[in-house]
């Protein structure tokens, strides 16, 4: 039996899961080295961990609004961390951190709204498969072979019970991000597909691997042009120094974009719910702040030390 699906539920009713998909395409990409390591650096420097900054001692983050509606706005986040967070700082770090980490699946990240309460809101993740949203109305088919295990074949609710979040245009969207990784995974193993590494030992050959690797980071970079960031590669012989440390301060530059678009994105959603709430993040590096940093370093005013330290917000 469906829920009303014009009303928030109680409980959420979306699956977060399938089980049966969990042999996807994208899944086995994720797999890719080159992918893992690009999308952890990504979440791993959106915030500082625990809430603490030592290039950033500064760092502070306030919820604004009178008792009842900070308290709204702290449940709402409370559902988004992964453990009750004592500090302001710590519970916006980490509701943040997982907030990126469920967009950078697929590009995009949705969250259905309950109420176990009259006066408090909750945001539970639940997976893009097999979701639709047809005027205005979000049908979840569920896979025939999930059905026993969530006891259900089809969920329906009002676009207005769905919080969406997507990867900014200015990194590319979610459709710029999923082929960005597409291409990363499929593009970038140790050695070609084509090449048979089990007769490697009792087949001579005369493939270039030497080669191959200089190819392969070269087509590593050009994908990641938008987003900076070097895979942690750290040796020069394929690039200098200089080249490196631009793409690191790029890299961050592309997460304060990413950290900006969350916390604006969070602070639209309380509005759009009458949480009368703002969440404000400072002493963290911005934008504007790394750009300019970006030109020191161009001209050669900036130490490459001090300027990793001032972009990044660990």
């Amino acid at each position: 039996m469906l829920s009303n699906p014009f009303k928030y539920s109680e409980k959420p009713q979306f699956c977060r899961f399938f089980r049966s998909l969990s042999e996807s395409k994208r899944q086995k990409i994720y797999r890719n080295t080159s992918v893992h390591i690009f999308v952890e650096e990504i979440h791993l420097g959106i915030m500082p961990i625990g809430g603490r900054s030592r290039s950033h001692p500064d760092f502070s983050i306030n919820i604004t609004g009178d008792v009842k509606n900070k308290e709204k706005a702290k449940e709402l986040l409370n559902s988004l961390a992964s453990n009750n967070r004592l500090s302001t700082n710590e519970l916006v770090c980490d509701a943040v951190d997982n907030i990126v980490k469920s967009m950078l699946y697929s590009g995009k990240a949705y969250y259905e709204i309950t109420q176990d309460t009259p006066d408090f809101l909750k945001l539970d993740n639940f997976t893009s498969d097999k979701l639709v949203n047809i005027f205005g109305l979000y049908f979840q088919f569920v896979p025939e072979k999930d059905r026993k295990m969530w006891k259900k074949k089809l969920v329906v609710k009002v676009s207005n019970s769905i919080w969406k979040i997507e990867i900014p245009k200015e990194l590319g969207g979610s459709s710029g991000y999923r082929k960005l990784i597409h291409s990363l995974g499929n593009n970038t193993e140790m050695y070609p597909k084509c090449y048979d590494i089990e007769k490697i030992v009792t087949q001579s050959s005369d493939f270039n691997f030497n080669e191959y690797i200089n190819q392969t980071k070269v087509y590593q970079y050009r994908l990641l042009e938008l987003w900076g960031g070097n895979l942690r590669h750290t040796s020069t012989e394929y690039a200098n120094e200089y080249y490196l440390i631009h793409r690191i301060v790029r890299f961050n530059r592309a997460q304060a974009i990413l950290r900006e678009h969350v916390i604006n994105q969070l602070n639209i959603l309380l509005n759009r719910k009458k949480i009368k709430s703002i969440i404000e993040v400072k002493g963290l590096p911005t934008v504007q702040s790394i750009d300019e940093q970006l030109k020191k370093l161009e001209e050669g005013e900036a130490k490459f030390v001090e300027i990793i330290n001032t972009t990044r917000v660990s």
